[in-house]
């Protein structure tokens, strides 16, 4: 695998600071109410403030979201990190097809915590993962050999079935996020999970990077082009983590007694299991190279 040296360096890197960011986060996180106090943001609304441990300063509606993620990163995206590696380093494909997609979930975690959370003691470590997943990322995609990698792809590929899904996925995250935004600049009020945060993070990174990158992976592999193949490969691993702690998080959500809309509720563990079927697809259609691509 090219550059193979530097992104293992990379990846121990971030498993590292993963390690670091998620346990002081799980660790600080209580499940007590008591630091809770209200503020008044820009908007004129008031906010309930979460008041305690490394999430002192987001909103208390966000805690719960908090408490989720850490988790996942740390029980499920970083024990993919290091057995993706394994796999990558013995010249496994689908090894470095995961890797690429795990990174790809810790590009966008670590983004959002460096631009979207609110300033805490973790910062500077939250930079250097964004960093870190951002070059580990590039590095992975220019490993593969993009008009090689069509030929590894067996014909029988359910490519309408995969591509099809992707489109489905994109329609989904912007019913998700849309409407609100839309009622918002109808109304002239503030969307309702704006809270005292500056802006839309987490839709500005789903509609503006996500959704454009499922439609055109999905236009990509129905028109069979080898792009496409890596593309589609590497979103759906991504997407996998992404959809899954969704997922968890609605259903802890409603567990803490909030009103979900029922499309919520049901679209995205719905899309965790087509993911899952699609990288099985992805997988038993993939075959293992006699050398590295």
């Amino acid at each position: 695998m090219k550059y193979s040296k530097y992104i293992s360096i990379l990846v121990i890197f971030i498993v590292a600071l993963s390690l670091l960011a998620c346990l002081w986060g799980i660790i600080t996180n209580s499940n007590e109410k008591l630091g809770e106090y209200d503020f008044k943001s820009i908007r004129g609304e008031t906010i309930k403030i979460n008041g305690s441990g490394l999430y002192r300063y987001e909103s208390a509606d966000q805690k719960l979201s908090l408490k989720v993620h850490d988790p996942i990163t740390l029980f499920l995206g970083v024990p993919l990190l290091i057995i993706s590696l394994i796999l990558a380093l013995k010249r496994n494909i689908k090894g470095r097809l995961l890797l690429t997609g795990t990174l790809g979930y810790f590009l966008y975690t670590y983004i959002s915590y460096a631009f979207l959370r609110m300033y805490n003691e973790l910062f500077l470590v939250y930079v250097m993962l964004m960093s870190a997943s951002t070059i580990a990322f590039i590095l992975c995609m220019m490993s593969f050999d993009i008009e090689k990698f069509c030929s590894y792809v067996k014909p029988k590929m359910p490519i309408r079935f995969i591509g099809g899904y992707q489109i489905l996925l994109a329609a989904g995250l912007m019913t998700t996020w849309l409407p609100g935004i839309m009622d918002s600049l109808a109304n002239g009020n503030p969307p309702i999970d704006l809270d005292h945060y500056n802006s839309l993070g987490y839709e500005a990174l789903d509609l503006g990077f996500i959704v454009p990158a499922l439609i055109i992976s999905a236009i990509l592999v129905l028109k069979r082009k080898p792009l496409g193949y890596l593309l589609s490969s590497v979103i759906i691993m991504l997407s996998i983590s992404m959809n899954l702690l969704i997922s968890v998080l609605t259903v802890f959500q409603v567990l803490d007694g909030m009103e979900m809309p029922i499309l919520l509720m049901v679209m995205f563990p719905i899309f965790t299991v087509i993911t899952g079927i699609c990288l099985g697809m992805l997988l038993r259609n993939i075959k293992e190279p006699s050398n590295s691509i």
